[in-house]
């Protein structure tokens, strides 16, 4: 439910707000991402299969693993140090970036399993209901509420809004987590926004 696969929420942002919305998206990836995750990697290394008190080097170890994280700080140590951008490959990068969009998308979409959806519909169908039905209006609210504007609002809805990470997935698989159960929400989480997304977009505007 604190995890959302960006791959689907930036596209909807950049069609929806254009650049302004996409820059405002980065930044709250910037914040929510490497928080999600230490969150998600806190509570796997104690509660996952191995069951067992973490100790802080082990904790430390696990956040390090995680290649999410590991992305954050290489990029918060360069930016922090002022690398100036080196021609050439960061044009090589750009490419990759915007290849990337539209790949992630495509792997999502062919990754879904819908096998777990059908033993498992109770557990699914509460999780999917809080994660596209009280997510997003609470994101809202919380923007709302800190004074952010409508660009702001509308970027806060649809982050809510937005699927379950299909990362998750594969952290479950290797610290002990219910993989398949994670597998089943992501697929319902992901059809689900593809109905929910526009509704409260066209909500939120006539609003």
């Amino acid at each position: 439910m604190i995890r959302w696969n960006s791959f689907v929420f930036v596209p909807v942002i950049q069609s929806v707000y254009g650049s302004t919305g996409t820059a405002m998206a980065a930044v709250a990836i910037a914040f929510i991402i490497p928080v999600t995750n230490i969150t998600c990697v806190a509570v796997l290394a104690k509660w996952g299969a191995l069951k067992r008190e973490p100790s802080v080097p082990g904790l430390a170890k696990s956040m390090i693993a995680n290649p999410i994280l590991l992305a954050c700080l290489i990029g918060l140590g360069l930016n922090l140090l002022r690398v100036p951008l080196i021609p050439g490959l960061s044009d090589a990068m750009d490419l990759l970036g915007a290849a990337a969009l539209p790949l992630g998308l495509i792997v999502a979409g062919a990754g879904l399993s819908f096998a777990e959806v059908r033993r498992r519909q109770g557990t699914i169908a509460a999780v999917t209901l809080v994660k596209l039905g009280v997510m997003p209006p609470l994101m809202w609210l919380i923007a709302w509420a800190l004074g952010g504007d409508s660009l702001t609002q509308g970027v806060a809805l649809i982050c809510g809004a937005a699927p379950g990470s299909a990362a998750s997935y594969m952290l479950a698989r290797q610290m002990g987590g219910d993989a398949p159960l994670i597998a089943g929400i992501i697929a319902s989480t992901t059809v689900g926004s593809a109905v929910v997304i526009p509704v409260l977009l066209a909500l939120f505007h006539f609003v």
